[in-house]
């Protein structure tokens, strides 16, 4: 806390470097590559994040250049059709990511990555869910604990939805991929210890599945 009895946000705070959206699959064990537009960096964390329409199970993803040879580690376990791995990028360099599943038939399939910076795992917290049918929309809660928590919030559903007024996150990502499957995923850093519940706004009446990640501050 601050003088004037504010949290401060750090001069190095939590912070999103970058993100990318596989094009998507749609076949038995389909697999679909994201690729970061910009090198990533040494010391920085890469976030993973795997959704199917129907899962048997995920392999564990699998990169080139900086993304090669890292330690990727599942946050929880397969839920809702997800799953998000950490993994610490050791060196500077490109970075491509493969998400790969098995399933027992044909499976559509949306893949997400993100840099992130001044971030720790340690204390990581993280909530998969669904919807539901719904217009109006809510994410999963996380209750962070610390100050300057970065949330990401990971949305997914296989038809052709139109999402709109995000809240209190921003929107990264918020489309629908090759495949006609949507996929959003955005931020929102929680300067002060509290809850965290996204929202957002549809039509039609679907069913989100959806995953809320709080990183503390490094």
């Amino acid at each position: 806390m601050g003088e004037s009895g504010f949290t401060q946000i750090p001069s190095a705070a939590a912070a999103v470097v970058q993100f990318a959206a596989a094009p998507g699959a749609l076949a038995t064990n389909p697999s679909t590559t994201a690729t970061a537009g910009s090198n990533v960096t040494n010391g920085n964390l890469l976030v993973v994040f795997a959704w199917t329409s129907t899962i048997t199970s995920y392999n564990t993803p699998t990169g080139t250049g900086a993304c090669n040879g890292i330690v990727y580690t599942a946050v929880g376990s397969l839920s809702h059709r997800m799953l998000v791995w950490t993994a610490p990028i050791g060196s500077t360099s490109s970075c491509s990511v493969t998400v790969s599943a098995n399933t027992s038939g044909q499976s559509s399939m949306v893949g997400i990555i993100y840099e992130l910076k001044n971030v720790t795992t340690t204390g990581l917290l993280s909530s998969y869910g669904a919807t539901g049918s719904c217009n109006s929309c809510t994410g999963q809660s996380i209750t962070t604990v610390s100050a300057n928590t970065l949330c990401i919030i990971l949305i997914a559903e296989g038809g052709s939805n139109t999402v709109t007024s995000p809240s209190p996150f921003t929107f990264d990502i918020n489309q629908l991929n090759t495949k006609s499957d949507y996929e959003g995923a955005g931020n929102f850093l929680q300067v002060s210890t509290g809850t965290f519940t996204p929202t957002w706004t549809t039509t039609g009446g679907p069913s989100f599945d959806t995953v809320s990640l709080g990183f503390p501050h490094s």
